[in-house]
């Protein structure tokens, strides 16, 4: 079955990230990934800017409108993915779900403006009968789905800590690798902020934080250089040590040695093992694991539960006062 797909917001994660890219090799927005995956079919966009919508016409061949009543009355949608600012996320899902009742809706994280708007849209959706899931791209980028499979199977064993630096703010930014390290590690037990750091608002900040999971402790760590450098997380588990490096497009492995030999130690290193990251086409990752979830199969993805979970953990630690 192909399903027919609606792309609401046309921005960077939208269309523009990869508008200009190889069309194969780098595959980074909603419209790429859809026009490119075989159960899909981009039918169309919706978008206020008309020169976006243009864009969207021209490059993908596929009608853009100009709100949701329009295009729903020209198409019937089996996925709706929201790729608009946070802000309108939950005035979108209302929409949606008061004009059609599609499939499944895939939303851009976080998932609300507030936990309580999270809450909300996930109540909405499930009283639909409608599947929601949260473009946590790194649930469904094969790397990282490895380095967890190693970590359930004590194949990297814990208890595990580490630290994860993160910019732009811990909710808007810093969220996908709390709700990574989550997958990985388990929901969050405790917390202490360390430093509150600076406020962007009510809703969002930039703390110092040790976070305490079911399998390990993490320090999270604000940072103000640029994005790329700032995203990483180290582990060191009682077997090795994890990098996962340049927002995750390098993972390596660097097992423990068990020489006793003090003197020689350095030639009895074993091997680091360098972890392939698929992370170049992320959105198409999301796609194809959206495709098995779909036909009811067991998929990496994270749903809207999973992601009010990360939410409601993160407006905690950013409502603390120093």
């Amino acid at each position: 079955m192909v399903y027919n797909t609606l792309i609401v917001g046309l921005g960077n994660i939208g269309m523009g990230y990869d508008l200009n890219q190889d069309g194969v090799s780098c595959v980074h927005s909603h419209s790429r990934a859809i026009s490119l995956h075989p159960c899909f079919r981009l039918s169309a966009a919706v978008e206020i800017d008309i020169e976006k919508r243009e864009a969207f016409r021209k490059f993908y061949s596929a009608p853009a409108y100009a709100t949701l009543s329009e295009a729903f009355l020209n198409h019937k949608i089996d996925v709706a993915i929201i790729a608009t600012s946070t802000q309108v996320h939950c005035d979108v899902v209302r929409d949606i779900l008061r004009l059609t009742k599609p499939k499944v809706i895939l939303c851009e994280k976080p998932l609300g403006s507030s936990a309580h708007e999270s809450r909300e849209i996930t109540a909405l959706c499930k009283e639909r009968g409608v599947l929601l899931y949260v473009n946590y791209i790194r649930c469904s980028e094969p790397g990282a789905v490895e380095v967890g499979h190693r970590i359930s199977s004590n194949k990297i064993v814990a208890p595990v800590n580490g630290f994860a630096y993160y910019a732009k703010g811990l909710i808007h930014n810093g969220s996908h690798f709390f709700n990574l390290v989550q997958l990985w590690l388990g929901e969050m037990k405790a917390f202490r902020v360390i430093k509150k750091g600076a406020t962007v608002d009510k809703l969002e900040a930039n703390p110092n934080v040790s976070v305490e999971f079911e399998k390990g402790n993490i320090v999270f760590l604000s940072t103000n250089s640029s994005v790329n450098a700032s995203n990483k997380i180290e582990l060191v588990a009682q077997n090795g040590r994890l990098l996962y490096a340049n927002s995750g497009y390098q993972i390596s492995w660097h097992p423990k040695s068990n020489s006793t030999n003090q003197i020689d130690n350095r030639s009895c290193e074993p091997k680091s093992e360098q972890i392939n990251s698929e992370l170049n086409r992320y959105q198409w990752n999301v796609v194809d694991q959206l495709a098995l979830a779909l036909n009811n199969q067991s998929a990496h993805l994270c749903d809207g539960d999973q992601a009010l979970i990360t939410f409601e953990a993160l407006s905690l630690i950013v409502s603390v006062e120093e």
